[in-house]
């Protein structure tokens, strides 16, 4: 007995000819009628159940077997993976709910550690801005990293010349490994703030948890031995104390621009 097929039907989103449960030109799932409230939530869980089944692939696939993972994306295999950037944006949103939650009194020993001999030679209302900066940059830096690791990619990509990968491949290393620096920070910034821990040592931890993912993203995927290892690791450290002298100078610049009194 012949199986019966779904009566051809125009796909509402291209005009396409429909026999199955999904456009094949667009992919938009077939439907007929007016919107109704099951065919609304059940659009809204067929999106959440794709977001989550390639974001929970791609985090696995980062942690378990990098490589892989980096190289099947690369290659075009890519409708199993979370886009770099939305990855970035889904992580960084979760970071800064989380952190959202202490109190600015928790943050009072991080801006105790940040003064140096400099800041105690500003004005009060220099220090508050030089603080009110950091204060900023905790809201923000985790998304300026979507632009902040392009100039990194760019160096990765000087110091291995011969390996044929472009800038924008070792810009997707840098932001995946990013992304699982927040991801975990996220957890563990949770269980700082159930055990009243000091939020100094989660902003180190954040800090050297950013320097090893990159280095073990960026060598997972480049191999190559001790001396491809040391230079990712010098690559990784200068991006890394780049990235910092560039942000302390940027709080002590903005400071300054209140005249001291």
């Amino acid at each position: 007995m012949a199986v019966s097929q779904v009566d051809p039907i125009l796909c509402q989103n291209c005009q396409a000819r429909v026999g199955d449960a999904y456009c094949p030109a667009c992919g938009q799932r077939a439907s007929e009628g007016q919107l109704s409230l099951r065919g609304l939530g059940g659009d809204f869980l067929e999106i959440v159940a794709q977001v989550e089944t390639r974001l929970l692939h791609t985090l696995w696939g980062l942690l378990r077997a990098p490589q892989t993972t980096l190289r099947a994306y690369f290659a075009g295999r890519r409708r199993y993976y979370t886009h770099p950037f939305a990855l970035l944006v889904i992580a960084a949103t979760i970071y800064l709910l989380v952190t959202g939650l202490f109190k600015d009194a928790d943050w009072q020993e991080f801006h105790r550690a940040l003064s140096t001999d400099a800041v105690e030679a500003m004005s009060a209302s220099q220090r508050d801005r030089f603080i009110a900066f950091y204060r900023t940059m905790r809201s923000g830096l985790p998304y300026l990293m979507l632009l902040l690791t392009l100039p990194g990619a760019w160096l990765v990509r000087l110091c291995f010349p011969r390996r044929g990968h472009t800038v924008a491949e070792y810009w997707v290393v840098a932001l995946y490994a990013v992304s699982l620096t927040l991801l975990t920070e996220s957890v563990l910034a949770l269980v700082f703030l159930v055990a009243s821990l000091p939020t100094l040592a989660l902003s180190m931890s954040t800090n050297f948890l950013q320097l090893i993912a990159q280095i073990y993203l960026l060598y997972a995927f480049l191999r190559g031995g001790i001396g491809a290892f040391v230079r990712v690791a010098l690559v990784a450290g200068a991006c890394f104390v780049g990235m910092n002298w560039l942000q302390g100078y940027a709080a002590y610049q903005y400071a300054l621009w209140l005249p001291g009194h």
